[in-house]
């Protein structure tokens, strides 16, 4: 039996944040669920109801028309890279700012976090039609820069986080 989340599984956090009712992490068809593990039956109980959804860009037209209702939070893995980005200069933001739009419909309270490790800045599509390109580039380890945009309605926060004190790099 295969399960993710195996280090919060080891660290055991998922019970201690559940209070038990749940101790690992089931994903199924593109969505994660809290589970609970039997090990004298070995068998998975899982909740009725994900936590969090998987979605690709190259696919997000798939996505169109569905109802997420309880999301308001977006996290996007890997939104740097140092290989190609999804068609023309401007094609992946536009992919991303679809899926957003479909994600949030018209709620207030949506939010976007972006991750991505610094391997390439320059010409990052993102910094670059969101208008932050050159201010992002002069950000040092331990920056953060709140943009806005000019009518005010949109803030947009760059963090450069500081490499890490203990561990290897790579953490």
């Amino acid at each position: 039996m295969k399960r993710i989340g195996k280090t919060l599984i080891f660290n055991k956090e998922i019970a201690k944040i559940t209070g038990g009712q749940w101790d690992c992490v089931h994903y199924f068809a593109r969505k994660w669920y809290l589970a609970k593990w039997d090990e004298e039956k070995q068998e998975m109980t899982k909740d009725t109801q994900p936590f969090a959804y998987a979605f690709a860009l190259n696919t997000w037209e798939k996505s169109k028309g569905g109802q997420f209702p309880t999301m308001n939070l977006l996290i996007m893995e890997e939104f740097i890279t140092n290989t190609r980005y999804l068609g023309s200069e401007n094609t992946e933001f536009q992919y991303f700012l679809n899926l957003v739009s479909t994600l949030a419909r018209n709620r207030e309270d949506f939010k976007c976090i972006l991750l991505g490790n610094t391997i390439a800045r320059y010409g990052n599509p993102y910094f670059i039609c969101m208008g932050i390109e050159k201010r992002v580039l002069t950000m040092k380890p331990g920056d953060v820069v709140v943009f806005s945009t000019d009518d005010k309605k949109l803030k947009i926060a760059v963090e450069f986080t500081d490499p890490p004190t203990e561990g290897k790099k790579s953490d």
